[in-house]
This record gives C-alpha cells, sequence and structure tokens, in this order.
C-alpha cells in the first residue's frame, strides 16, 4: 500500500543503486515531473489512468530514461 492505496512495486538495479518504482490507480490529472529530495530522485509520470512514480538515487538521467521505457515513450 501507498497512501492507503494498493499499489504495485517494481525494485530495478543499476550499478550501486536500487531503482523503485510504485505504479498506483491515477489519483487526479498531473504533468510529468522531476525532483530532488533529501538525495533522492523522484521521477512521476501518468500513462492510460495509471501514476508511475520512481525513486532513487541514481543520477536524474538514468532515472528518467527507465521511466520513458517503462511507459513506452
Amino acid at each position: 500500500y501507498l497512501d492507503h492505496q494498493l499499489a504495485a512495486a517494481l525494485v530495478y538495479r543499476y550499478g550501486a543503486h536500487q531503482i523503485s518504482v510504485f505504479i498506483v490507480p491515477e489519483t487526479k490529472p498531473l504533468t510529468r515531473s522531476a525532483t530532488s529530495i533529501r538525495g533522492y530522485q523522484v521521477v512521476h509520470q501518468q500513462v492510460a489512468a495509471m501514476d508511475f512514480w520512481l525513486v532513487s538515487d541514481a543520477e536524474p538521467a538514468v532515472i528518467t530514461k527507465l521511466s520513458q521505457l517503462l511507459v513506452g515513450q
């Protein structure tokens, strides 16, 4: 569960970095966003009524590329 909502969680490895991907049903329309919080990169993207949240301490370009691959862009 993520924020009291059923979620799927995927974990990827990139070198020494772990990339966590959380997928939940869309809660409200948002645009794609990327930010840094306490040293972690957070990328959000919506596709087909699903929210994809990627979180990692890997470089922003790596997280963005995985996000694009996951959603087919």
